[in-house]
């Protein structure tokens, strides 16, 4: 009889976050698309697909054709991943208040990032964030059988947990995703520290993200991470060189925030050779690992990112899953794991 294992697989589903967006073609829905017909092919269900409500109040305001061209074919795509059998949840990005459109290329530039943290903005600012997202939600899946009680910040910024705690009761948030176990950031624009947060692959937590409350009104399901060898490394870094040089890059054509560290940053947070998991890290080098995480854990929580996946990425997809489907009984609903785990 085949072993059991807990597959989660959740998506970033955005844009690109710096000087040039990109667009939903090649950034969302292109590479999303490609996503879904793999689950249908391999029949995995109850992904996590997290929405940049943000971006989208931003784009259903612009109202221009080209921004209504967008907003129209987003609503659609969503519905899609709904009907298809997965979630959507909200995932804000605050500095898109401060973003500026550029009807030339439609397309958005988001240098300003002094509301990059959620800390950063105004009560009213936060408290209408959370209205808008939510109600884009509502109004794309209202005439569906769907839920929205989970969620992941921006940036993995979710502290303090307190800017956020008044939100999660107000729209009825019970699960977060946030929590990168060990890892730690102090940039311009992101603040995170999870280097104590618990080595669990899930718990209850009430007033703080790392502190562990078994009464505790929420629950924290920590992204997965694995240990890479420097052997390894080495030899991802040459076959990148190579999936460049031979054309194999990712779907999305955006440029990117680059954070500049602190000062506290480049004291408290050292770099280590844990890596968080992800579909677009996913590839040759990495199979063996991410195969020997599966059989050495009984949850493999995934960070994807559709917007930097590339073929080879969606190849290794492919096999990845007939490999886990051919070795293990598989669960892919969280709600399910969290009651088994």
């Amino acid at each position: 009889m085949n072993r059991y294992r807990n597959l989660l697989f959740t998506f970033d589903h955005e844009l690109f976050l710096g000087e040039r967006s990109g667009t939903i073609d090649n950034c969302i829905t292109n590479p999303a698309n490609r996503i879904l017909e793999l689950f249908e092919k391999h029949k995995v269900q109850n992904a996590i697909f997290f929405i940049d409500t943000t971006y989208l109040d931003r784009l259903r305001k612009e109202n221009s054709m080209a921004t209504n061209r967008d907003w129209n074919a987003i609503k659609i795509h969503l519905r899609n991943i709904v009907e298809r059998g997965h979630y959507l949840f909200p995932h804000i990005h605050p500095h898109w208040l401060n973003a500026e459109y550029l009807p030339s290329i439609n397309q958005w530039s988001l240098t300003n990032l002094k509301k990059y943290r959620f800390a950063n903005l105004s009560i009213e600012e936060r408290s209408q964030v959370w209205i808008n997202s939510m109600e884009i939600l509502d109004e794309i899946t209202s005439d569906l059988e769907h839920q929205v009680d989970g969620f992941r910040a921006g940036g993995w910024c979710i502290q303090p947990f307190s800017d956020f705690k008044p939100f999660f009761i107000k729209h009825g948030i019970l699960y977060d995703f946030s929590v990168l176990p060990g890892k730690c950031a102090h940039t311009n624009a992101q603040y995170y520290d999870y280097s104590k947060a618990p080595s669990k692959t899930s718990y209850n937590f009430e007033s703080e993200v790392v502190n562990e409350n078994k009464a505790g009104s929420f629950t924290q399901l920590p992204i997965s991470t694995t240990f890479i060898s420097a052997k390894t490394e080495l030899y991802n870094r040459f076959f990148l060189k190579y999936l460049w040089k031979t054309g194999n890059r990712s779907y999305g054509d955006g440029k990117g925030v680059v954070p500049k560290q602190t000062e506290e940053s480049t004291e408290k947070c050292l770099d280590n050779n844990e890596q968080r998991i992800g579909l677009e890290l996913l590839n040759r080098p990495f199979m063996k690992v991410y195969k020997s995480f599966l059989e050495q854990n009984e949850i493999m929580h995934f960070i994807s990112h559709p917007k930097m996946m590339s073929s080879h990425n969606f190849k290794m997809m492919d096999f990845f899953l007939t490999h886990t489907k051919k070795n293990y009984s598989i669960e892919t609903d969280f709600k399910k794991m969290i009651t088994q785990i």
